[in-house]
């Protein structure tokens, strides 16, 4: 892929699960760096992050959009629930989030969910999380209902399942061959047309493994 005609939009999104983590102080954070400045390290090292909703709702509060460049992305954990909470997010923070995880609890999902989801679907690209108790099959269904793609989880999954324009896999440990494989299928969503990511669970080490990921990505050309 000829990187150099390539839009921020079109490369594959590489971070972690949140960022304001205290265990990473005195390693991937400088010991004396604030809280308050995180992101802005961050961003420098990692080009986009998937905040869980306790983290995006603190990002809205306290301008984190201010403190990264235009080109830098994030993601947000919504549970299905409670979709009307991001009617409150400033425009700063909006303008930079590439797409949305939605935690599905339960199916069939109430009439009011699913329109909800449909109307947000228009101005946000939608990747689905599913509760462990909800059949694969299930899931799936719903997911060609939305046309949306189900959050990827190589370790349980061996394929994604390509039905939206929002491919995200969520790492936990696997090794650099087993990356480079995951890496090589977000390309093919890329190609096609799609957007795509990969993120590191929250873990002493996760921002470290991501830097490593995104190094690979790099050298893969994705």
């Amino acid at each position: 892929m000829d990187q150099g005609s390539r839009s921020a939009d079109e490369y594959l999104m590489v971070g972690t699960i949140g960022l304001d983590n205290d265990a990473w102080q005195g390693g991937f954070y400088d010991d004396d760096l604030p809280a308050e400045w995180r992101i802005a390290s961050y961003s420098t090292l990692l080009r986009s992050v998937m905040l869980p909703a306790d983290e995006w709702k603190k990002a809205a509060a306290e301008d984190w959009a201010d403190d990264v460049d235009e080109a830098f992305r994030f993601l947000l954990e919504v549970d299905a629930q409670e979709i009307a909470a991001l009617e409150a997010l400033p425009q700063t923070l909006t303008d930079r989030v590439a797409g949305l995880i939605i935690r599905i609890n339960r199916l069939p999902a109430d009439d009011m969910v699913i329109e909800r989801l449909k109307a947000l679907a228009t101005s946000y690209p939608l990747c689905l999380d599913f509760a462990p108790d909800i059949a694969s099959d299930t899931a799936e269904s719903f997911c060609t209902r939305l046309e949306a793609a189900r959050l990827w989880r190589p370790a349980q999954q061996q394929q994604p399942l390509h039905s939206g324009a929002l491919q995200i896999a969520i790492l936990a440990g696997e090794d650099l061959p087993q990356q480079r494989a995951v890496i090589a299928e977000l390309e093919r969503h890329i190609k096609a047309g799609g957007r795509a990511g990969v993120f590191h669970e929250q873990a002493d080490n996760a921002a470290e493994q991501a830097q490593q990921t995104r190094l690979l990505a790099e050298m893969m050309g994705v």
